[in-house]
């Protein structure tokens, strides 16, 4: 046994391509009312989603950006001071990330597809006058 986890070890390290590259994802922790109107200039790109919510304003309340081996969990913590759990379980065949979200006190727990480039939104919390939402985009991987 001591020779196969020694034999797989030097073949990762002979062969990184072979190895799995951290996964970036990137955390929006969103604030949605209706005590206002608009949105935050930093969440842009994510405008044209969000407008067809039923909320007026959207405020960019954190964000964060995690590196995360498959199977490895990142947290981040929310403004209710719950902590955001997330987790990449791997990659299927056509380049799709599966990923557990968690927020044990809400009692949320889901699996989710992120392809390349894509964004998955959920809902959160509530927290003030409205509530969370929890935009998770998958990062493109660097160039060497």
């Amino acid at each position: 046994m001591r020779f196969v986890l020694t034999a797989i070890a030097y073949l990762l390290l002979a062969f990184p391509a072979f190895a799995a590259e951290p996964v970036t994802l990137g955390v929006k922790i969103i604030y949605a009312h209706n005590k206002a109107t608009g949105i935050d200039p930093k969440l842009k790109k994510l405008a044209k989603d969000l407008s067809s919510l039923k909320f007026t304003a959207y405020e960019l309340k954190d964000e964060a950006q995690l590196a995360l081996e498959l199977g490895a969990t990142g947290r981040v913590q929310l403004p209710t001071k719950e902590w955001l759990l997330v987790k990449p379980r791997d990659i299927d065949q056509h380049g799709k990330l599966r990923v557990d979200l968690e927020v044990e006190k809400i009692k949320l727990k889901t699996t989710s597809i992120i392809a390349k480039d894509g964004t998955l939104a959920i809902g959160g919390p509530a927290y003030q006058d409205g509530t969370l939402i929890l935009a998770i985009t998958r990062e493109a991987p660097k160039p060497d």
